[in-house]
């Protein structure tokens, strides 16, 4: 129990010694994982979008009249990629294309017999496998032709890939930015007690009892910035979304709520300690071995 709250007495004592310097380095983690936390965030978001655009992207596949549809579908069910089938036939396709037409449906009943051939509407599980998914369509005999919109289908995947890279990039850049910030504040603690950490290594104190203290002032300093920037992120990003499905309802942003939070609490506040306890650890035991070095 002493031991503990010598740890902790320490620990406040640095935080508090090195004020200026506490809150330097607590504003500036707290901005580093607002651009972490935002950039996951956006792409959270981004991801949602496509995968939305993506569901609703489909595969149209004309079948000839004198092959059995409701035969045909576990076939094309069973192509890799393919999420879902729905069954088309001419007079569901016909019922469709007049209720498009509304007041000049008319004019299809002009054509006598129905002219539109039974198909199949294929989901994809990914935009990126639209292209392989129509071109195994195109190879089998059954299937007359294959519609689908391949620009939409790639320019999906693209976006997908180019979300993905940016959103590593910034959380990289940012990530490598906490770790020097947090380095450099421990090091100076470290370094304004180097003599009295060196008497304790000498009269006894094991290095873990010495090197604790340091530890969690790191451990604070990235939970502290950690907990502000979810704060602020998780009330920006309900105003955020709260807007743009105003503005553009057909996005259907995902809302806020205690998922994206506890998604926030583990990668931000949960990640900040760790990287706190890595940094102070990395800054703290070069002092620790050459204090224990013999003279």
């Amino acid at each position: 129990m002493a031991t503990i709250r010598y740890i902790l007495r320490d620990a406040f004592r640095l935080l508090f010694r090195h004020w200026g310097l506490t809150i330097l380095t607590w504003v500036t983690m707290m901005a580093v994982f607002l651009a972490v936390g935002g950039s996951f965030l956006l792409t959270s978001c981004a991801h949602a979008v496509v995968a939305k655009l993506a569901g609703d992207l489909t595969i149209e596949a004309y079948i000839a009249k004198e092959f059995d549809l409701e035969a045909l579908k576990p076939k094309i069910e069973d192509i890799p990629h393919v999420k879902e089938v729905t069954l088309v036939t001419p007079e569901s396709a016909l019922a469709r294309l007049k209720e498009l037409l509304g007041e000049q449906a008319q004019v299809v009943e002009l054509l006598g017999e129905n002219p539109l051939p039974p198909s199949l509407v294929l989901q994809v599980d990914d935009a990126s496998n639209a292209d392989v998914v129509a071109q195994t369509l195109r190879s089998l005999s059954e299937i007359e032709d294959v519609v689908y919109a391949r620009e939409a289908a790639n320019r999906l995947a693209r976006l997908n890939a180019v979300i993905r890279q940016l959103t590593i990039g910034i959380i990289a850049v940012a990530i490598m930015i906490g770790i020097l910030i947090l380095f450099n504040t421990v090091r100076i603690a470290v370094y304004s007690r180097r003599e009295e950490l060196a008497v304790m290594l000498k009269v006894g104190a094991t290095p873990t009892y010495v090197a604790m203290p340091f530890l969690l002032q790191g451990v604070i300093l990235g939970g502290l910035g950690g907990i502000s920037a979810t704060l602020i992120l998780t009330r920006a990003y309900t105003v955020f979304v709260k807007h743009i499905n105003r503005l553009l309802p057909f996005l259907m942003v995902p809302e806020g709520g205690p998922e994206i939070f506890i998604r926030l609490v583990l990668l931000l506040v949960g990640g900040g300690m760790a990287l706190g306890w890595i940094c102070s650890w990395i800054a703290t035991s070069r002092h620790i071995r050459d204090a224990l070095r013999p003279l």
